[in-house]
């Protein structure tokens, strides 16, 4: 050993100090400080103060602590990313574990700790440009949520939704990389080592974080001829579409698209690029999904034909893309080329007339009008027009070849004839109407499947049937008796021409279920006859009918009806039509009501008995009540006074004398009547009428009248012509006659 040199530091002293921890001094590390020339009274000849200071930590009773790295015992997987492929522009993930390799747990501070921060982990991320990180920063880009789980010492926690670390990245962020996670990046945890809690990416992966820059990944979408037929030898443009796939991130510009095509004699073309003008290729840029880019390529085919379509998208591989094995079209596209010919169609249909709501009208002769075009791609020959046929059905209601008519007619491109048929709708019904042209096909076509139309249209019917007016006769209202039935029927709105036939029956319904249909006809060695007025009846069953058009519209019917004279009841009496066509069925049907009286009563005059004192004569009349439905009677009898001769021939009474009044006969009983007549010289018989005024219903009113047999009147007083005065009384005239004598009677009175 040699002494120090001259210019050697003294020797450091040494110096102790005693310390006695206090009692209840918590376990854990403590720090003891110590500074020298703690006045820096020795600063001209050190002015370095820092190392002035030095720091002892000591551990007082139990020091373990707790010491969090990123676990990298998953070797790759220690630090990993997802997408595997990253690219710029995308939201990166990173996953990872967290070990707590030191002896005493890892406990995130509480709501209520005085610590400042959050026991969260860091992501940091350094640019090296070209592969080289020398001197480049560290930059944060993002931190977990707040870690609320402790980590027990020796433990991992493995929590990828709570670890998971996102970088959003932007398109100008491709390039090379170094990541690094940081555990407990705000230093929370007091550990034995704080400078082992980071792993970088380099470390884990043996190189850097490559971030990929976005490309774009094209593909061939279809190839379109569009909608309309193909043509020999007219130009077409052949539309090609072109777009990115799900890969596809960046925008792809000066894209060029080939086209090959292979003909129908199986002549191939090779790729060529669409062209924008001769020998130069249309360039375009084509966008990320879903936008699509559209090349259009001018081709005029010269065959007849199918074509067979290839489109190839970057066939030089100009673009640097995800996938460069997608580029050509994957499906087969075939194109197929046709004749030039005339396409005959049916445009339009129509009816006419039609009422105000649209429907077409019942009887009424229409016109059914098809219009016909020329739809194809070029004029009719003379030839194809001399074959041109529409062909017109009905399939509902029901079906029906209705006519055919040869058009002869050459049509131009374009061009359009009008072809009508007549047709009248026969019923309220639904119809559909089919025009057909070139049905046999005999013109060639370049669509054979659009030469028909229909029309549905709905006919109704103005025409109404109808029965109105209905009237039935009481008459005195007793059975037995006729009673016609008196109707109108009628057809309205009828159409100008046309017959139109009204069926009709009458009924007649009585109490307790009664009823009768009335026989409208009656039948003979020669056929059937109507019973009433104003109608016909059939042939074949004597149905009752009438036969209408528009100058003959309506008719007046009576039909005779004798209600059964051993009824009495009260009838209701229809009358009810029906008819093909009949728009209102609310007029079809008409009833009256009439109550019929069954009688017996019945009054009659038993005799007639004259005698004559001083001049007068007195003639007694002896009315019977033999039959009736009450127990008595009050009967009123009249007498007229004829000459013998004038009564022969039917001429007027010469007198009548006063009417009188019986009273209470009662049924089953006869009463007498006295008349007195001042007496003429000659030959005279003397009529009575009883109930003149028809003041009695009766079942018989042909026995109120009743003549005496012939008197003479003379000097010898009155002498009869039979002995039996009151029996063999001459026939007496009709009571309708008696009482039209007693008016006649009566008038020659008022003006004598």
């Amino acid at each position: 050993m040699s002494p120090p040199p001259p210019d050697a530091p003294p020797e450091p002293e040494r110096m102790e100090w005693q310390y006695t921890i206090p009692p209840n001094t918590d376990d854990g590390r403590y720090k003891f400080t110590v500074i020298t020339d703690s006045d820096e009274n020795n600063t001209e000849e050190d002015p370095d103060l820092e190392n002035n200071i030095d720091v002892l930590e000591i551990c007082v009773g139990d020091c373990s602590e707790p010491d969090l790295q990123i676990w990298e015992g998953a070797s790759f997987d220690s630090l990993r990313s997802q997408p595997e492929d990253p690219v710029a522009g995308m939201t990166l993930s990173f996953f990872y574990s967290v070990e707590n390799s030191g002896e005493g747990d890892a406990q995130p501070p509480g709501p209520f700790d005085e610590e400042d921060g959050e026991f969260v982990m860091h992501l940091q991320v350094m640019k090296c440009p070209d592969g080289d990180c020398e001197g480049q920063p560290w930059v944060f880009v993002n931190q977990t949520q707040s870690i609320r789980t402790a980590i027990a010492a020796g433990d991992i926690l493995n929590d990828d939704s709570a670890l998971r670390l996102n970088w959003t990245t932007q398109p100008e962020d491709a390039g090379v990389w170094n990541i690094r996670v940081i555990a407990d990046g705000e230093n929370v945890i007091e550990e034995i080592d704080e400078t082992n809690n980071a792993l970088e990416w380099y470390k884990v992966h043996n190189g850097y974080f490559d971030l990929k820059e976005q490309r774009p990944d094209m593909i061939v979408a279809g190839i379109d001829e569009g909608s309309e037929k193909v043509y020999q030898d007219d130009p077409r443009t052949i539309t090609v579409a072109v777009a990115q796939s799900g890969l596809g991130d960046a925008m792809a510009d000066d894209v060029e698209v080939h086209i090959k095509i292979k003909d129908p004699d199986l002549i191939i073309y090779d790729f060529s690029c669409i062209e924008e003008s001769p020998d130069v290729c249309k360039k375009l840029t084509v966008g990320l999904t879903p936008e699509t880019t559209f090349f259009e390529y001018s081709w005029t085919p010269t065959k007849l034909g199918v074509y067979e379509f290839y489109a190839y998208v970057d066939y030089d591989d100009n673009v640097l893309e995800w996938d460069e094995t997608n580029n050509q079209y994957e499906s087969d596209k075939y194109v197929e080329v046709f004749e030039k010919l005339p396409d005959l169609q049916i445009t339009s249909m129509s009816i006419a007339p039609v009422n105000d709501d649209g429907y077409a009208m019942v009887g009424v002769t229409s016109e059914v009008t098809a219009t016909i075009a020329n739809l194809g791609v070029r004029d009719m020959t003379s030839s194809e027009g001399s074959k041109l046929e529409v062909t017109f059905y009905t399939s509902a209601p029901f079906a029906s070849e209705l006519a055919t008519v040869n058009v002869e007619k050459a049509l131009v491109i374009g061009e359009t004839i009008d072809v009508s048929i007549p047709f009248t709708f026969i019923g309220n019904d639904q119809y559909r109407i089919i025009a057909k042209v070139d049905e046999d096909k005999l013109i060639a076509e370049s669509e054979e499947n659009n030469n028909e139309l229909y029309k549905n249209i709905y006919a109704v019917s103005s025409i109404d049937s109808y029965v109105s007016n209905m009237s039935v006769f009481a008459g005195d209202g007793l059975a037995g008796k006729d009673h016609p039935i008196t109707f109108d029927l009628g057809m309205a709105n009828l159409p100008g021409e046309g017959t139109y036939r009204l069926h009709f029956n009458v009924s007649v319904d009585g109490t307790f279920g009664w009823g009768d249909v009335l026989a409208l006809a009656s039948q003979n060695m020669t056929g059937y006859h109507p019973i009433g007025t104003g109608y016909q009846v059939s042939q074949d069953y004597g149905l009752g009918y009438i036969d209408f058009n528009s100058s003959y519209d309506h008719q007046t019917v009576v039909m005779p009806w004798i209600p059964n004279k051993d009824r009495t009841d009260t009838y209701n009496i229809s009358v009810k039509v029906s008819s093909v066509i009949n728009v209102d069925e609310t007029n079809d049907l008409a009833y009256v009501g009439i109550s019929v009286e069954k009688l017996t009563t019945n009054l009659v005059v038993d005799a007639i008995k004259v005698t004559e004192s001083d001049g007068s004569a007195t003639i007694k009349v002896t009315v019977g009540y033999p039959q009736g439905e009450q127990s008595e009677l009050d009967a009123d009898v009249a007498l007229m006074v004829y000459r013998a001769s004038d009564y022969e021939e039917g001429n007027p009474p010469i007198d009548q004398l006063t009417t009188k009044t019986i009273t209470g006969i009662l049924k089953g009983d006869s009463r007498p009547v006295s008349f007195t007549w001042a007496v003429k010289n000659g030959d005279f018989i003397f009529v009575a009428v009883l109930d003149p005024d028809d003041n009695v219903k009766e079942v018989n009113e042909d026995d109120n009248s009743f003549p005496s047999k012939s008197v003479t009147f003379g000097p010898s007083g009155p002498v009869v012509t039979d002995k039996k005065e009151d029996e063999g009384l001459l026939p007496a005239p009709s009571l309708v006659t008696a009482l039209s004598l007693i008016g006649v009677v009566a008038l020659s009175r008022r003006r004598s």
